[in-house]
C-alpha cells in the first residue's frame, strides 16, 4: 500500500483484485467515509502504478518490488504505509 502524501487527486487507484485490501486498509485508517478517498480500478497492476504516479493520485496496491525499481520511490511524498501479505489461491482449469 503506497501513500502519496502530497497527492492532487484524492483516489485511490487499484487493480480489481486488490479492492478487499484497500478497503480493510481505509477501514482500519478511518478513510471509509465521503471525505476518504474515491477508488478507481485499473485493468492491472503496473497500469495502477502508472496511473498513481502520472495522475499524482493518493493511494494504490502494486507490487513493492516494483514499485523499488522506480526513481520515484527515493521521493519521500510516496510513503509505503503497509506492506500486504494476502494468501494466494491458484487454481488450474481443465477447459474441454
Amino acid at each position: 500500500m503506497v501513500e502519496n502524501t502530497k497527492f492532487k487527486r484524492n483516489v485511490a487507484i487499484i487493480h480489481a483484485a486488490t479492492e478487499g485490501l484497500l478497503l480493510r486498509y481505509l477501514r482500519e485508517q478511518g478513510l471509509d467515509n465521503a471525505w476518504g478517498p474515491s477508488v478507481v480500478f485499473s485493468p492491472s497492476k503496473p497500469v495502477a502504478l502508472a496511473g498513481f504516479i502520472n495522475d499524482q493520485n493518493r493511494f494504490t496496491i502494486v507490487s513493492e518490488e516494483q514499485f523499488l525499481k522506480l526513481p520515484e520511490s527515493e521521493d519521500p511524498k510516496y510513503q509505503v504505509r503497509q506492506s500486504l501479505q494476502p494468501q494466494m489461491v491458484w487454481v488450474v482449469y481443465q477447459i474441454k
